[in-house]
């Protein structure tokens, strides 16, 4: 068995990158208005809410009661909705 020489120098040149440049990361962020981040939260709030419409609610709460990972998916949509509200 033949083992390859391994080079860290090169290793890290093909697989880490330079940190943006800070106007190259601000290209890639977008942050909401607070108004806009309000009309997500009241939209999530319609669909997922306590006064979800009745075709969706009706299919949705059972599966939300007996399945976990969506249990864990809702809880985390709901500190979402909370955080937007927050800003």
């Amino acid at each position: 068995m033949s083992l390859m020489a391994f080079d860290k120098k090169d290793f890290y040149a093909r697989t880490m990158h330079t940190p943006d440049t800070p106007e190259r990361a601000a290209l890639a962020r977008t942050d909401f208005e607070p108004a806009d981040a309000e009309r997500v939260a009241g939209r999530l709030e319609q669909l997922f809410g306590a006064s979800a419409a009745a075709p969706f609610a009706d299919r949705y709460l059972p599966l939300l009661q007996r399945d976990v990972d969506v249990t864990v998916g809702h809880a985390a949509l709901r500190k979402a909705i909370t955080a937007l509200r927050r800003g």
